[in-house]
């Protein structure tokens, strides 16, 4: 059980999957402020558990601000409630191979587990791969983030916890991280309402 046999679970494809026609528009999001909340709790970490890639751009950021992190991320790739739309029709059935695509060049460096967030973390768990950090940023909806970060308490108790959208669903987001921070005695820092982290 270790970072290996995860990665013999879940390999990269053979050959790097195409570039899409429906990929240029849907780069991804990484705010600024998230930016700098990951560049302030990342420090000294070797391992980073990323719930929701997408397209990947927060991973490659990780690795670019981390040069000697491996990150796992955790992804089913079917998109959250507010990618159902027709906006992202186009991109939604290919977000795989373009995490896959854009993201190749790290390829030793990140670990792309395809699994809803709550199984992907149990698999993690099973081959005892113990991430520093755990970013949450899948579902935005306060109650499936609710369960992602209780989870992530749960199953990797020793990991720092932190997360994007603080202000999502009119504050409401932030205001359940608080909550549930004030639940086990820590505090949600947040830096611009954007990114928060728990302490």
């Amino acid at each position: 059980m270790s970072l290996e046999t995860l990665r013999q679970q879940f390999p990269w494809p053979d050959e790097r999957p195409p570039k899409r026609i429906e990929d240029k528009d849907h780069h991804g999001w990484l705010h600024d402020n998230t930016a700098a909340m990951l560049r302030k709790v990342g420090v000294g970490c070797g391992l980073i558990l990323e719930l929701g890639t997408w397209t990947g751009k927060t991973a490659r950021f990780l690795c670019d601000a981390f040069p000697g992190a491996h990150v796992i991320t955790i992804d089913h790739y079917r998109g959250s409630l507010e990618h159902q739309g027709a906006h992202h029709d186009a991109i939604r059935p290919h977000l795989y191979d373009i995490c896959a695509y854009r993201t190749w060049a790290y390829q030793e460096r990140v670990t792309l587990v395809k699994a809803d967030t709550v199984a992907g973390m149990a698999v993690v768990l099973s081959e005892a791969v113990e991430p520093d950090l755990i970013y949450i940023d899948a579902s935005h909806d306060p109650r499936s983030c609710e369960e992602d970060l209780r989870c992530a308490h749960d199953m990797f108790p020793n990991a720092k916890l932190c997360g994007d959208d603080y202000s999502s669903h009119k504050g409401t987001l932030g205001q359940m991280v608080e909550r549930v921070a004030a639940e086990w005695g820590m505090t949600c820092n947040d830096i611009g309402k954007q990114g928060w982290y728990l302490t």
